[in-house]
């Protein structure tokens, strides 16, 4: 035992001593205004630190060894507009506490601060100024950027094929371009960064994978908060995405991308979209409040396989979601309200719609179009003009929704081969209106307190079997002529302009099939009480 304690005791000595040599090693280098800072380090050996006191140096700097770069009282160093002014070309180096300006401005890497090829070095704690690049990194890895910021440039910071870097507490603000820019690079860290009020994107981000982003403020941003381009498998949490001005532009653009995850993000009172997808597979939006968007609040073309769930969607002016060419997309759980539509699905097949609250919108909750073999299952929709409409749509389920305070709650215009089954339709002016629509099958649903309950307009061979119809006006009523001579249809069914929604792409009505049977409305008693 006192063996070993003597080991022990002999290993720590070793260790202090090796950290003595090496300081001893080491030297302070100190450099004043009138002096040549490059000739500082020119002489400097790897590890010596330069303290670099407060004034002007109007020099290119190049380090080509690690050394530790310590301003004291933010020393300025201008460029000039020459070329780059501070380059970093070898690892382990250190720079801190400076003002750098004035780079040469032709292209991106004509940079305030410059790594090539080196890692691990720390950038930290400067102001970067009327530079190209404030910071570029190319084909560099490990390094952290800490706390700087970047003003009037034209990129705040851009990475060039450069992977497992730290970014973190940065402004990256009033940029004349990007705050941020990727191109080719994965695996980076951004964090708690502040990209705003650039004049193009504040993130732009290019054929760059498995990159983090989380807890960054990217708000009014001339064109997109966010701009993804064939980019996969970035993450995105915890970011607040917000008055970005475009009103063409988006809060959030994906384009051709795959497996991306876009989860607890704020998006709102962006002047466009707040989240735009053109052509995505595989990506995941998951618990973000997107809300007080100009147009839309979620707009995607083109996707496979996506899954948007447990997103608070309200108060977007147009839109909540709108989906158009989705394929076999689960849209789940999401509160989808205060727009003019919840809801769109447009040209989309296989998708599931489970468990979303589609309410409180002033034109529909839930509106399907040209779209086949989808399931609509779980939904609760309240307090909208329509509920669920079906324009030119097949083969869909629509299973144990609930749809209530609405004009038509399930409407179905030239849409057939639908099964509608178990939904709870109650307290609208017509629970299901089939205009057009043919072979569904209607069966255990429940239809109470509704003005009518069903209503067929031309519409033929469809199964109804133990549906609950009660205390409605009239539980069944069918059209057969251009316009009814039963009073309710013209009252409840044209005076609620249902025709504007549904039947605007077929104004002329000719012939009616003799399979259509007409009701009329009960009979009403004479009162037999005296005047």
């Amino acid at each position: 035992m006192r063996k070993y304690s003597m080991i022990k005791h002999a290993f720590v000595c070793l260790i202090i001593l090796l950290s003595l040599l090496e300081l001893a090693d080491s030297t302070l280098i100190t450099v004043d205004q009138n002096d040549s800072l490059q000739a500082a380090i020119y002489v400097a050996n790897p590890g010596d630190t330069i303290l670099v006191n407060a004034g002007t140096y109007h020099e290119d700097l190049y380090l080509n060894k690690s050394l530790i770069l310590q301003g004291v009282g933010m020393p300025v160093i201008d460029g000039e507009g020459k070329g780059q002014v501070v380059t970093l070309a070898s690892d382990d180096t250190t720079l801190i506490g400076f003002i750098i300006k004035n780079s040469s401005r032709s292209s991106e890497d004509g940079g305030g601060i410059i790594i090539i090829i080196s890692n691990n070095n720390t950038i930290k704690r400067n102001i970067v100024e009327n530079s190209s690049s404030a910071i570029f990194l190319s084909n560099c890895s490990n390094n952290t950027i800490e706390s700087n910021e970047a003003i009037y440039n034209d990129y705040g910071i851009f990475l060039n094929v450069s992977d497992n870097n730290t970014i973190i507490k940065n402004n990256f603000i009033f940029n004349d371009k990007n705050g941020i820019d990727l191109k080719g690079s994965e695996s980076n860290a951004f964090m708690q960064n502040n990209a705003s009020s650039n004049s193009r994107h504040g993130i732009n981000i290019k054929n760059s994978n498995f990159n983090a982003f989380e807890d960054n403020n990217i708000s009014s941003n001339s064109k997109q908060g966010i701009n993804i381009d064939n980019s996969d498998f970035n993450i995105f949490t915890n970011n607040s995405i917000s008055f970005n001005k475009n009103p063409a532009g988006y809060g959030i653009y994906l384009y051709d991308c795959r497996g991306n995850i876009i989860s607890k993000n704020i998006i709102q009172d962006n002047y466009g979209v707040g989240i735009r997808i053109s052509n995505s597979t595989d990506s995941f939006f998951l618990d973000n409040n997107i809300s007080n968007n100009k147009k839309i609040g979620i707009e995607m073309n083109i996707g496979n396989n996506d899954i948007i769930a447990d997103n608070k969607v309200s108060n977007n002016k147009e839109i909540g979601i709108s989906l158009k060419n989705l394929k076999y997309g689960l849209i789940i759980g999401n509160d989808i309200c205060g727009s003019q539509i919840s809801l769109v699905l447009i040209e989309s097949n296989g998708n599931i719609l489970q468990k979303n609250n589609a309410s409180y919108n002033n034109i529909s909750a839930i509106s399907v179009e040209s779209s086949l073999n989808n399931t609509i299952v779980g939904n609760l929709a309240r307090y909208n003009l329509n509920g669920f409409i079906f324009l030119n749509s097949k083969n869909n389920n629509i299973v144990n929704n609930i749809i209530s305070n609405a004009s038509a709650a399930i409407a179905l215009q030239f849409s057939s081969n639908n099964i509608l089954f178990n939904n709870n339709l109650s307290c609208n002016k017509i629970g299901l209106y089939f205009n057009r629509s043919n072979t569904s099958q209607i069966a255990e649903n429940e239809l109470r307190n509704n003005i009518v309950g069903i209503a067929f307009n031309f519409s033929a061979n469809n199964s109804l079997k133990n549906n609950y119809l009660s205390d409605n006006q009239y539980h069944l009523l069918a059209n057969n002529e251009i316009v009814s001579k039963n009073g309710i249809w013209e009252e409840i069914i044209i005076s609620e302009n249902l025709e504007r929604y549904l039947l605007e792409h077929d104004k002329m009505i000719t012939g009616f099939p003799d399979w259509v049977h007409k009701s009329s409305p009960p009979s009403k008693k004479k009162s037999t009480k005296k005047k």
